[in-house]
C-alpha cells in the first residue's frame, strides 16, 4: 500500500489525524484545521465524553482516584471532533496538575504515562520541558536505553510495552530529542513479517529484542502505531514503509461485518470490540481505505447509545459500549462506577473513527431496562 504522499496531507484539515493530533506548537484556535460537516454521532460522542469530566480529569469512584491516563485519551479523541472545545484547556491544565502523581510518585517513574504527557504537552503546544513541574523531555530520554528500549522505573517490576513505545516515539519525535530515533528503531523491531505490531516486549536480557515470529497479532497495537505516527512517516521511508505493511495488514483483518477484535492470533477470543475497532477505522481512514473505515464506523455506530433512552440510561447518548453484552448490562443498571472505565475508554478510542460514519447509519437500540 505505498503512497507518495502520505494520507495525512490529505485528511490533515478536516481530521487532524483521526486522533486529533496537530503539529508541535499547533494553536487549536486555528479555524483552518476544523472538520467539516462532523457527523451528529461524533458530536454526540464529544459531549458525553466532555460531560465525565471533573474540573478536567476523569475520576475513577470505583478506586476513588484520578484516571489521567484515560483522559489522556480523550483529550485526544475530543481534539478529533472540535478541536476547539472549550474543555480541552482545562484538561491541560487538570493533566499539568496531576503530572507527578501520574508519571513520578516519589521514586516511580512510568515509562507510558510520560510518553503520553510528553506527546500531549508537545501536540498542545505546552511546553515540555516544564509541565506540571516537570521536564517531560529529560524524563523521558532517562527512560529510554541506548537500544531505544523505554522501560518503568518501579519497584513494583516494568510493564512497559510497544503501546507506551508508540505514544514515547511521537512525544520525542515532536520534542526533537536526541533519543528519537533510537526508540524509533526499536519500535519498528516489534513489528513482525505479516505486518503487525506485538503488544509486549521480549524479556529485557533475551538477545534477540524483536518479532520472533511467533508473537501474537494485536490489532489495538498495530492500528495505535499508524494512527499516532502516520504524519511522522513523510521523508521517514523506514517509518513510511512500516505504517503501510500495518495498514494493508488491518484491512485484511477486517470482520464482513466490519468489526475488529482484540486478539487475531489464531485461536483467539475473537470478540469484537469498540475499542479494537475504533482504532483501526482510523488507522484505516488515514490509509486510505475509505470504505473500510466507513464500514468499521457502522459497526461503532451499532454500539453507540442514542438519544431518548429511559431510567438509568437517560443523559447517557453518545457512549459507546464495548461490545453487545456491555450494552445489555447498561440497559439492567445503568453506566455505574464499576463499569465506567469501560465505557469512557471505549467511547474515546472509538469517537474518531465516527468522522467516517454514513449518514444512514443507526445507533443502538435503547438497551431494554
Amino acid at each position: 500500500m505505498t503512497r507518495s504522499v502520505r494520507r495525512w496531507s490529505a485528511v490533515a484539515a478536516t481530521t487532524l489525524l483521526a486522533l486529533g493530533l496537530t503539529a508541535c506548537g499547533g494553536n487549536s484556535s486555528d479555524t483552518s484545521s476544523a472538520p467539516a460537516a462532523v457527523p451528529q454521532a461524533a458530536t454526540d460522542a464529544v459531549t458525553w465524553l466532555t460531560g465525565q469530566l471533573e474540573n478536567g480529569v476523569l475520576v475513577n469512584h470505583q478506586y476513588k482516584t484520578n484516571d489521567d491516563s484515560t483522559t489522556v485519551e480523550l483529550a485526544y479523541g475530543v481534539r478529533a471532533i472540535d478541536p476547539r472545545s472549550p474543555a480541552l484547556a482545562t484538561i491541560g491544565k487538570a493533566l499539568a496538575k496531576d503530572a507527578k502523581t501520574y508519571s513520578h510518585p516519589g521514586k516511580e517513574i512510568y515509562s507510558g504515562a510520560t510518553a503520553k504527557l510528553l506527546s500531549f504537552a508537545t501536540d498542545t503546544g505546552a511546553d515540555p520541558t516544564s509541565f506540571g513541574g516537570l521536564d517531560l523531555v529529560k524524563q523521558m530520554d532517562g527512560l529510554t536505553a541506548a537500544s531505544g528500549r523505554i522501560a518503568d522505573v518501579s519497584k513494583y517490576g516494568d510493564y512497559a510495552n510497544t503501546f507506551g513505545q508508540t505514544w514515547a516515539v511521537r512525544g520525542l519525535l515532536n520534542a526533537r530529542s536526541k533519543e528519537a530515533p533510537a526508540a524509533e528503531r526499536f519500535l519498528l523491531q516489534q513489528q513482525c513479517p505479516a505486518g503487525f505490531f506485538r503488544q509486549d516486549f521480549s524479556k529485557p536480557g533475551a538477545k534477540d529484542q524483536g518479532c520472533s515470529g511467533k508473537d501474537q497479532p494485536s490489532i489495538d497495537t498495530t492500528a495505535l502505531v499508524v494512527v499516532l505516527l502516520d504524519d511522522k512517516a513523510s521523508g521517514d521511508q523506514a517509518l513510511a514503509s512500516a505504517i503501510d505493511k500495518a495498514a494493508a495488514w488491518l484491512k485484511g483483518q477486517q470482520a464482513k461485518d466490519g468489526s475488529f477484535v482484540l486478539d487475531s492470533a489464531p485461536g483467539g477470543n475473537g470478540a469484537s470490540n469498540a475499542n479494537s475497532t475504533g482504532l483501526a477505522a482510523s488507522a484505516l481512514r488515514l490509509a486510505g481505505d475509505d470504505a473500510g473505515a466507513a464500514k468499521a464506523a457502522t459497526w461503532v455506530r451499532a454500539h453507540q447509545l442514542p438519544s431518548g433512552c429511559k431510567g438509568e440510561l437517560a443523559g447517557e447518548a453518545g457512549a459507546i459500549g464495548y461490545d453487545a453484552p456491555t450494552l445489555v448490562e447498561a440497559g439492567r443498571g445503568g453506566i455505574t462506577a464499576k463499569t465506567a472505565y469501560t465505557w469512557r475508554l471505549a467511547t474515546a478510542q472509538a469517537a474518531p473513527a465516527l468522522l467516517s460514519v454514513p449518514a444512514s447509519a443507526p445507533a443502538a437500540d435503547c438497551p431494554a431496562s
